[in-house]
């Protein structure tokens, strides 16, 4: 009796840990399944890095959980890592990547938006913000800008930031065709920094209001205060001394924008909302 006791006490730690073992496998076989449809969605896209899961997450209701990754890329001998996200699809974790099984129709990040509301930005969007920071033309671009805005009495001490536009409620719509369409290019020609995001024409982006123009106040400025600050007319003042590049323009506080959104067309400023 004891004897079988045991053996049926053996039998079932056997059967527990033969269950465990075939959990773990499973388990291992979604994450790298996971792992390999994410690689294989950005090289597909001339994204050329590393990406690394860090884990997962669920912080949207309603939603699928995240899988949290970090995409790294070497740029002009400096690895670079960007945090992102992405929803968790059942597919995904089921079979490897198959570039057949891939949209051919949506081979960019951007392709196919149409609107920012029911777009999910976290697979591209920090790539973008990184590729604005990173860009070797833009301190200077922002430093010019800052001179000339300075002539602005009620400018003075402020500080000049060039953002990208697609995260923008009110800007999306106007950002996200120039977006969509040097995304196009860099797949025909191949760019492949930060899936030719590196290095886009920053003159070109803004005319096109891909960026915008962020004129951060100092931070003892009081909200009420900068309602005071014409910026229309204080434009329309610097045109009549200089030169500034047609764009969007707009005053913020820590980062968040006050007051109006104002362009600058041919040379002209016009307000916009």
């Amino acid at each position: 009796m004891r004897e079988r006791l045991k053996k049926m006490k053996s039998d079932k730690k056997k059967s527990c840990l033969v269950i465990l073992i075939f959990f773990a496998l499973l388990g291992f076989c979604f994450y790298k399944n996971l792992e390999s449809n994410l690689k294989g969605f950005y090289t597909s896209r001339n994204y050329h890095g590393s990406v690394q899961i860090t884990g997962f997450s669920w912080e949207r209701a309603n939603a699928a959980p995240d899988v949290n990754y970090v995409y790294t890329e070497k740029i002009n001998g400096k690895e670079i890592s960007i945090p992102l996200k992405k929803p968790v699809q059942f597919k995904h974790m089921v079979m490897p990547y198959f570039a057949q099984l891939d949209n051919p129709k949506d081979k960019g990040l951007i392709s196919g938006l149409v609107s920012y509301s029911d777009v999910d930005s976290r697979p591209f969007l920090p790539i973008i913000e990184k590729a604005l920071e990173l860009h070797p033309e833009r301190k200077q671009m922002e430093n010019e800008l800052q001179n000339k805005i300075h002539q602005a009495s009620d400018l003075k001490g402020t500080s000049i930031h060039l953002k990208e536009s697609i995260s923008d409620d009110l800007l999306f719509g106007k950002s996200v065709f120039w977006f969509t369409h040097y995304e196009e290019q860099s797949l025909e020609e191949k760019r492949t920094k930060l899936g030719g995001w590196y290095g886009f024409p920053l003159k070109d982006a803004l005319a096109n209001d891909a960026i915008y123009v962020q004129i951060e106040l100092p931070k003892h400025t009081d909200r009420f205060d900068s309602l005071d600050i014409d910026l229309p007319e204080e434009l329309k003042g610097i045109l009549q001394q200089t030169s500034l590049p047609d764009g969007y323009y707009s005053l913020a506080i820590d980062g968040e924008r006050v007051g109006k959104i104002v362009e600058i067309k041919k040379g002209k400023v016009e307000d916009w909302r």
